[in-house]
């Protein structure tokens, strides 16, 4: 919520793992650190698609999904979806294009690297305690503080000058009890946190707003109806004309979905995910299914 009521920010009770604890409650078939090597025509039946995993380095394949939903960042879902392109046998040619047109859609979407880092280093918060909130943002211009300099001591632990610091101070679990020290999380560090502190480094991507991009966006997510007093995120969403497409030509082809922080309104925010993966349930697979909920799963 960007307008909070009684409190600077809310976090999820429980944890990150409370999240995950109730998304993957009911799953019957889940695959951990099997990495998707490639998608394609099932051999058996062409209405479905086999994907390819790799497990402890040996190719596993399954058979049989009529669906397929892309849950990655755009750069991750070409590759694959190329992968796939060259398996289309020329009889079913007609499915080509519009997986070219979704690829190309994908291809338009910049990236640029983020580092996020879980420390202890309090020296990256503001020098008066007065200034210092939940959330911590601190930018430089180098041009007008000649002090600043880009950091080289720990490679891969600092992003240029350019970029936006934010210093979000974290609860202290309760199972954890180290006296007066306090948790921190930084990402993108101008200065990176001091070596002895650090508990945690991750690099990951994260998809930016070009000119490109907002055009490509259309073809994925359809901005709808939304009250006087909202804002143009939190409109009503349709599909995008790209997504499923192949399975409208085709109503024999698989459905090829994604979704994603970039596949909505709001880059690169990550209720985009939440509600884009919503709309390709909802709007997409169901419908084509003719299927409908006995229950809604998010308000369980």
């Amino acid at each position: 919520m960007w307008l909070t009521l009684g409190t600077h920010h809310y976090v999820v009770i429980g944890g990150v793992r409370n999240v995950i604890a109730r998304l993957t409650e009911g799953v019957q078939h889940l695959h951990l650190s099997s990495p998707i090597t490639s998608i394609r025509i099932d051999d058996e039946d062409t209405r479905c698609i086999t994907i390819s995993c790799l497990v402890d380095g040996e190719n596993i394949d399954y058979s049989g999904f009529r669906h397929v939903v892309l849950a990655t960042q755009a750069s991750g879902a070409v590759p694959i979806l190329n992968k796939y392109l060259q398996t289309i046998p020329e009889k079913l040619a007609h499915r080509k294009e519009s997986i070219q047109n979704l690829v190309r859609c994908l291809q338009s979407f910049d990236y640029r690297t983020s580092i996020v880092i879980n420390h202890t280093d309090n020296t990256l918060l503001p020098d008066n305690g007065r200034d210092t909130r939940d959330l911590n943002l601190i930018s430089v211009d180098s041009r007008t503080d000649p002090l600043m300099v880009e950091s080289k001591e720990f490679t891969g632990l600092s992003v240029p000058l350019s970029y936006t610091m934010a210093t979000h101070i974290l609860s202290k679990p309760k199972e954890i009890s180290l006296g007066p020290v306090s948790f921190f999380q930084t990402t993108n560090p101008i200065i990176p946190p001091k070596k002895e502190t650090l508990l945690s480094v991750a690099s990951l991507e994260r998809a930016i707003v070009t000119q490109k991009s907002r055009l490509a966006l259309k073809s994925l997510c359809v901005s709808g109806s939304k009250q006087w007093w909202q804002c143009p995120y939190e409109a009503t969403t349709h599909l995008g004309e790209l997504q499923g497409m192949s399975s409208k030509i085709d109503n024999t082809a698989p459905g090829i979905w994604v979704c994603g922080s970039y596949a909505h309104l709001g880059i690169p925010l990550l209720e985009g995910c939440v509600v884009s993966a919503r709309n390709v349930v909802e709007q997409g697979i169901l419908k084509r299914e003719g299927a409908k909920w006995t229950s809604e799963p998010w308000t369980i």
